[in-house]
């Protein structure tokens, strides 16, 4: 299982790659602590996605090649000082339709399964994790 170091650094990593234009906009105050590198350490969308992917693979080798292929959209929400991030499946290619009798259809996906998890901008902690149900 991945420790919060390894979470930490590879943030840090992420960050340093500079995934995304601007993320002192989306970048809350850290705290800086003596000794430390000042934060945000996840400050995009991009970064808190890689994180997502590689946490998921690492607890769940097994299942979250197949949450992969069933929701392969992740979805990232910034919800302030952290990032809300879970996977969606894409929407259907026909939502609505008429069969060759006149009945009209309309087409809803529903169910869950997929991962959702936060994550803190200015730590790197990975809270709130559980599987949609």
């Amino acid at each position: 299982m991945i420790g919060r170091m390894s979470v930490a650094i590879l943030a840090m990593a992420l960050m340093a790659s500079g995934a995304e234009a601007d993320p002192a906009k989306l970048a809350p105050a850290c705290p800086k602590e003596d000794g430390r590198i000042e934060g945000p350490y996840v400050p995009t969308k991009e970064a808190a996605a890689k994180i997502y992917l590689i946490v998921g693979q690492a607890m769940f080798p097994k299942l979250f090649p197949t949450l992969r292929k069933k929701y392969p959209i992740v979805s990232v929400d910034d919800e302030g000082e952290k990032w809300s991030v879970g996977q969606s499946s894409p929407p259907p290619k026909k939502a609505q339709y008429t069969d060759k009798k006149g009945n009209q259809y309309i087409v809803v996906s529903a169910g869950g399964g997929m991962l959702n998890m936060s994550i803190d901008k200015c730590t790197s902690t990975i809270s709130e994790m559980s599987f949609a149900r």
